[in-house]
């Protein structure tokens, strides 16, 4: 039809086909009122109609995934009622918990071969929680009907032993857990057959131990070290050694080749990360390889422990480092023999040409009561006069922590942060041995690891109850420290409250002992002291009169004849403004003792 632009609108526009057949026109030159509004009401409608085909679409979409989510939903609801639902969620995470356990192992090892290699890389890639859950629940719910799958399979080191356990499955009991008269009786056959078998009933009796590890962790009952499991598995299993050779051409034994009955084993001891190459050269059979089970299980228990204390993180990690007065601030993390519990410290190193051989002296710093390793460097501004003198700065904790001794943590004077840098003797107390560690621990920890440290030519210093702790260190090793000296130190503890409160406590109630860790009175024993020792005291300390007592210690400096520099600031606080701002005559102190000035 002709397009008129003087005839009726409505005859133009009221057939879609006409409308449809021009898209190009761009533009409506209407001049009616009524057929304009016609014309508009019929795109609207084709519009609305479009627009509820989409919402109908997506509706539909929702639809069909709100039936996924309800059907996923009533299949997690049939899980969680099934009686065995949370023993299968437990043992599905257990292995997990155990292959993470095998990887850490194998990548704290100084050397992990090709095989150990190989074995974190065939593993399975790592899976989030939903992952996991929504596994099982396809493997174990979607079929109510269909049995569940045993705890033990979803185990990596049960699956180790998979194929001995299925070739002797006639001969092992169905519920795999033994009596305590039927172990007696196979040990007691073991060892007259040891010569004739190849550690059949053994494997049995080590998977009945592996589902008993199991059941304890599931229940709760007790957290298991991976070094204590490997040990229990060792320690219950006869391994096959006359059947077992090391591989010749392969570094450090640890590939084995041996029988097809002791792969499994094999893979074991590989899968677990324990150097089997040496475990095997201390079993080995001597003579005609008559060795009992009950010896080679005590000998790899045996071995198996070495290792694991031999492995303990006793060296220290670095955790920070930044960068002050062209040296570093770093800050260590370390196991502790002494304390029994993880324990951190601070090391300045002053800046050093790479040419120069020359080791830093070290000044060794010990805070107050509440303070950590943090405080002395963050707040001292002790760098830049270590850094122009060429002395190392460090800084230990204050006290051992995370020990959870009851009551450790109730005042901020006694316990964690208050470790008074004595031994104590009372039992409940019995890891604070904070004079162990700074005289004995700590510098031979520095001497092992920090080479640029010249750990026999050191000095010590402190404030507050570190103050107290570099004066009686010092008095008692002054064979150790060329010079001490201290801020606001208390010098007389067994005439304080803050002393005789740590004391009681940490050293009982005979005031005889009290006295090797009190200042005022080791003077009179330990009185041949080179040089003199400083001290700085600020009038305005609130604890001067009642807590810190430096009156006493000079007295007894007098009657003992050994030179004390006493230096009463006035206007200065107990704090570390009054500590920054006479550092740098510690510090320059300490130098010229040590010989770096």
């Amino acid at each position: 039809m002709a397009w008129d632009l003087w005839g009726s609108s409505y005859d133009q526009v009221s057939c879609k086909d006409n409308y449809s057949d021009h898209p190009e026109w761009p533009y409506g030159f209407f001049f009616g009122c009524d057929p304009d509004v016609i014309e508009e009401d019929a795109l609207n409608e084709e519009y609305c109609v479009q627009v509820l085909r989409i919402l109908i679409t997506k509706a539909d979409t929702e639809i069909k995934e709100l039936e996924k989510d309800l059907s996923s939903l009533q299949n997690e609801l049939a899980c969680a009622e099934h009686e065995k639902w949370p023993e299968i969620c437990c043992s599905a995470l257990t292995e997990r918990i155990n292959w993470l356990d095998v990887a850490i192992s194998a990548l704290k090892k100084d050397h992990a071969d090709e095989i150990e290699t190989g074995l974190l890389l065939h593993s399975k890639p790592a899976e989030t929680l939903n992952e996991i859950v929504k596994a099982l629940q396809r493997d174990h719910c979607q079929d109510e009907n269909s049995q569940l799958v045993g705890a033990n399979s979803l185990n990596p080191v049960m699956n180790a032993t998979k194929c001995a356990l299925d070739k002797e499955s006639s001969q092992i009991n169905s519920n795999i857990v033994i009596k305590e008269e039927k172990k007696e009786q196979e040990e007691s056959k073991e060892h007259e057959e040891s010569k004739q078998l190849c550690g059949t009933s053994e494997k049995s009796r080590n998977s009945s131990e592996l589902s008993e590890m199991q059941q304890k962790r599931r229940d709760g009952a007790e957290i298991v070290d991976i070094a204590d499991m490997v040990e229990e598995l060792l320690a219950g299993t006869s391994l096959d050694l006359e059947g077992m050779n090391c591989s010749s051409g392969l570094s450090d034994g640890m590939k084995l080749s041996g029988t097809s009955d002791d792969n499994e084993e094999v893979g074991r001891s590989q899968l677990i990360g324990t150097d089997t190459g040496q475990i095997s050269n201390q079993l080995s059979p001597v003579g005609n390889g008559n060795t009992s089970s009950e010896c080679k299980r005590e000998r790899v228990a045996s071995e198996v422990k070495r290792k694991s204390e031999s492995e303990m993180e006793t060296a220290p990690s670095e955790i920070s480092s930044s960068k002050m007065f062209g040296g570093y601030n770093k800050r260590y993390k370390h196991f502790s023999p002494t304390l029994g519990c993880s324990m951190t410290f601070h090391v300045y190193f002053p800046p050093s040409s790479s040419s120069s051989s020359a080791k830093f002296p070290v000044l060794y710093w010990l805070s107050g009561l509440t303070c950590t390793d943090e405080n002395f460097i963050a707040k001292s501004g002790a760098q830049r006069a270590a850094s122009a003198h060429g002395l190392a700065l460090v800084a230990p904790d204050t006290s051992p922590r995370g020990l959870n001794v009851e009551g450790e943590a109730d005042s901020w004077d006694f316990g964690v942060g208050a470790g008074f840098y004595l031994n104590a003797t009372q039992e409940k107390w019995k890891n604070w041995r904070m004079y162990d560690y700074v005289v004995k621990e700590l510098p031979k920890l520095l001497s092992d690891h920090f080479p640029q440290l010249e750990t026999s030519n050191a000095s010590i210093s402190g404030h507050s109850m570190g103050g107290h702790g570099a004066l009686t260190i010092y008095l008692k090793n002054l064979d150790k420290y060329k010079s001490v000296s201290a801020f606001a130190p208390i010098v007389n503890p067994i005439n304080c409250p803050w002393g005789q409160k740590a004391f009681t406590n940490y050293l009982g109630d005979n005031k005889s002992d009290w006295e090797e860790y009190d200042a005022t009175c080791l003077i009179k024993k330990f009185n041949a002291v080179p040089g003199h020792i400083l001290i700085d005291q600020g009038e305005d300390d609130k604890f001067l009169k009642d807590q810190l007592l430096p009156g006493k210690f000079e007295e007894a400096c007098k009657n003992a004849n050994v030179q004390l520099k006493l230096r009463l600031q006035a206007g200065y606080d107990h704090s570390y403004f009054f500590i920054s701002t006479f550092i740098d005559d510690h510090i320059q102190h300490h130098a010229k003792a040590l010989s770096a000035l």
